[in-house]
């Protein structure tokens, strides 16, 4: 016998006849938790998809935090989990150019430039930083 022939033969027991619930479960051999657990029908990802699909084809270098808090702007209250999830599978999450090599404020001239020597790397980092005339070196 199946899970569901059992489950509505202890129903019947239950509405029909008057039985407990605990009896009726304990005479077809189900568990109780079965009798109350009710389950939540899984919500569709349409919804989702087609908000990234606008939003993206807006805004096509946007990442996935700018497009989550937007989509909540828009009145979605879906969790970042959820949402992160479907941003993956529509491989919508794009790699992130890694940062050019500037020289940090901590540099103070360029050193490795094939200049003549005698242009002097203190005249170098004036004209490039505009240090004229500061004291350091």
């Amino acid at each position: 016998m199946s899970l569901a022939s059992k489950e509505t033969l202890a129903e019947h027991m239950v509405k029909e006849h008057g039985i407990s619930t605990r009896k009726a479960c304990k005479a077809v051999n189900i568990d109780r938790k079965k009798w109350s657990y009710k389950s939540v029908r899984k919500r569709s990802d349409e919804p989702l998809i087609d908000a990234f699909n606008r939003l993206t084809e807006k805004h096509p270098s946007i990442g996935f935090w700018q497009c989550y808090f937007r989509i909540r702007k828009q009145g979605f209250t879906d969790n970042h989990k959820r949402m992160y999830r479907i941003y993956n599978s529509m491989k919508l999450n794009i790699r992130r150019r890694a940062k050019s090599g500037f020289l940090h404020a901590s540099n103070k001239c360029f050193i490795n430039l094939k200049l003549p020597i005698k242009f002097g790397v203190s005249i170098l980092c004036a004209i490039v930083y505009g240090t004229v005339g500061s004291s350091e070196r």
